[in-house]
């Protein structure tokens, strides 16, 4: 008897498993291109398919044994079956699958990118080592950074590093982080930081600065004086002459 009962067991499995719901074997990402296919048993032919999910009969194509959820969404989420007409032996019957869950994770485009240090302007020597970093606030993995400077890239990756800055290096510097919806990337999305304005200033250009407004203003003040002396000399003279 206990031959008996293992032997039904081996049958009843392999009745089960006549019929098989396929789906891909990896992370679903909204977005995705996915497809469920329905098989025979040893590739059996089966005819007559219908998808079920839950217990909603989506219906199917009369000569068809997939059932497309292109792009994916997170409303596809749930557990799914297919039915259909087993052709393995004198006369085709009904077979239902064995159910599959579909979980499908929600992809979170980015969003609000910045630099750090933070804009608007950051002010530095010749010589100075700069390191600029960017992050986003919000966003699902991979993100990939590129870095435009005066509106051309120069660099990829989250931090730039510069190194001993020169003259060179002032200019504009903006992040752009990029991810994409679905494995094909048929949906882009970017996010842009607000701008940094780098500034590197020769060592003692503000000393010189000051010289300069020095020099200046002490010439002006010269003028006036002897503009202040001409004009009393003037002054004298008419008193004498009257």
């Amino acid at each position: 008897m206990a031959g008996d009962s293992g032997m039904a067991g081996k049958v009843a499995l392999l009745l089960w498993e006549r019929l098989v719901l396929q789906l891909p074997a990896r992370a679903l990402l909204e977005g995705d291109t996915v497809t469920l296919r329905c098989r025979g048993w040893q590739d059996g032919t089966v005819t007559g398919v219908r998808f079920y999910h839950g217990d909603k009969d989506l219906g199917g194509a009369l000569c068809g044994t997939e059932l497309s959820l292109s792009p994916l969404q997170l409303h596809h989420s749930g557990r799914y079956r297919c039915g259909g007409w087993v052709n393995s032996g004198p006369s085709p019957w009904w077979e239902m699958s064995a159910p599959v869950t579909v979980t499908v994770t929600v992809h979170v485009p980015v969003a609000n990118a910045t630099i750090t240090p933070g804009p608007p302007a950051l002010q530095v020597h010749p010589g100075d080592p700069v390191t600029l970093r960017c992050s986003v606030q919000v966003g699902s993995a991979p993100v990939t950074f590129t870095w435009p400077h005066n509106g051309h890239q120069v660099a990829r990756g989250p931090l730039l590093e510069l190194g001993a800055v020169h003259v060179g290096h002032s200019g504009t510097y903006q992040c752009v982080a990029t991810n994409q919806l679905g494995q094909d990337g048929h949906r882009v999305f970017r996010a842009l930081s607000p701008e940094l304005a780098l500034e590197v200033t020769p060592q003692g250009t503000t000393g010189h600065l000051w010289n300069t407004v020095a020099v200046n203003v002490g010439r002006t003040l010269l003028y006036l004086l002897l503009l202040l002396a001409v004009i009393g000399s003037c002054r004298w003279w008419h008193r004498r002459g009257g």
